[in-house]
């Protein structure tokens, strides 16, 4: 089963610029190193801005369980000694870190097969639907990724379903090149409308509302310094 693991880093803001230069350090000697375990850094621009995701795609949890965990990195790139200063230094800069497991889920997506390139810019959508609920969530999601062609936009969705810690998230994720893109992108009830009509739009969307417990939208900026993305 392919999935993607998501590292969370909440920051302290007064922290934030050292933080940074400690992770581009690490990330670039990685990249030097030809480092095995790749990862993209996104930090939230619209939402709890002193916060960065780090995310990383693995085949099955064979693949994940080769790359270890934060200390054998730091140890792998920058040496045993200099690995455990530097972590040390970059936990002193986090208020609270989380990571979390989930898995594509490409029938809910669209197109079914994405882009392998990053983004510039992602809007995010995180969802968590109501216990029981989880169906319901995924017909919205389905409806969505279908609106999107029926309506010739040029947008892109993808969908994962967590795997670990929270079994009711979902996470849609929307590619941007620019901000001013959702200018001209159509999102949720709007979207539903124009390629299903104003009744069935309607109601496709209110019938999601009700199966999602929390929702919560953000837009995260691809910091390539902090990554050490697959050549």
């Amino acid at each position: 089963m392919p999935l993607v693991s998501v590292f969370t880093d909440n920051i302290r803001p007064d922290r934030l610029g050292r933080y940074q230069e400690l992770i581009a350090e690490l990330a670039s000697e990685a990249r030097k190193k030809k480092e095995a375990w790749h990862w993209t850094a996104h930090r939230v621009s619209y939402g709890p801005t002193a916060r960065i995701y780090y995310v990383s795609n693995h085949e099955d949890y064979a693949d994940l369980e080769k790359q270890g965990d934060p200390q054998a990195l730091f140890t792998r790139v920058l040496g045993p000694t200099k690995g455990e200063k530097h972590l040390e230094q970059v936990n002193e800069c986090v208020i609270s870190n989380e990571r979390a497991l989930g898995t594509p889920r490409p029938e809910l997506s669209y197109p079914r097969e994405p882009a392998q390139s990053v983004s510039p810019i992602t809007s995010l959508a995180l969802i968590r639907a109501r216990a029981g609920q989880q169906h319901v969530v995924e017909e919205l999601l389905l409806k969505l990724a279908e609106a999107i062609p029926k309506t010739g936009q040029s947008a892109s969705m993808a969908s994962f379903q967590a795997v670990t810690g929270d079994m009711l998230g979902y996470w849609l994720v929307r590619p941007l090149n620019r901000l001013a893109d959702l200018d001209n992108q159509l999102v949720g009830r709007d979207l539903l409308i124009k390629a299903f009509g104003q009744n069935e739009g309607d109601r496709i969307f209110r019938s999601g509302l009700e199966g999602i417990d929390q929702l919560q939208r953000e837009i995260t900026s691809y910091n390539e310094e902090l990554s050490n993305p697959p050549s």
